[in-house]
């Protein structure tokens, strides 16, 4: 999603080069059923709800308070359209999914320089098969190319490289001290 969003940014600020463009957020939508499953009689305003709160896209929200307004201007205490909620004094909550624009322009820059660096070992002819395992998670499960990229955990010298898992708060701490694990 950050590489669309710095193309999609990028081709703003060449439009508009007059201007600073500033991301408002980065989120996706998982489509659903718009069916909903209830247990016993629920009133319509539940359901809808419901329905709200299943259907809110994920992702990160731009922690400006202009931003957060232009998302949702009916936002008071909790979004029901954005993943943001207030603290009664105000201030966005920490359960909300926000990051701050000097943040969010480094995770821009990191994600940049990742896709650079290894565009630049591909051209260099690198073509190592190098998948990873993240707790139950593996990589070539759902991998179109498994039967021919040759991988085989059965062969000596083969092996997953183990993602270790990190907050939030651990990956901008690596992303702004330049480490991206390349």
């Amino acid at each position: 999603l950050i590489l669309y969003l710095n193309v999609v940014r990028g081709m703003q600020e060449e439009r508009h080069p007059d201007k600073t463009v500033v991301p408002a957020a980065v989120m996706y939508y998982q489509v659903q059923d718009p069916l909903e499953k209830v247990d016993g009689a629920v009133t319509m305003e539940a359901a809808e709800e419901k329905r709200k709160k299943d259907l809110m896209p994920s992702g990160i929200i731009n922690a400006d308070e202009k931003v957060v307004g232009l998302l949702d201007s009916e936002f008071t205490d909790a979004s029901d359209v954005i993943p943001v909620k207030r603290n009664k004094n105000g201030s966005l909550s920490a359960t909300s999914k926000v990051m701050e624009r000097e943040d969010n322009d480094a995770e821009s820059s990191s994600v940049e320089d990742v896709i650079v660096k290894s565009a630049e070992r591909i051209r260099e002819g690198e073509k190592c098969v190098n998948p990873y395992r993240s707790g139950e998670r593996e990589a070539c499960t759902y991998c179109k190319f498994r039967p021919v990229c040759g991988f085989d955990p059965a062969i000596p010298g083969y092996e997953m490289r183990q993602l270790e898992k990190l907050n939030a708060e651990d990956v901008l701490a690596m992303i702004k001290n330049g480490e991206h694990g390349l």
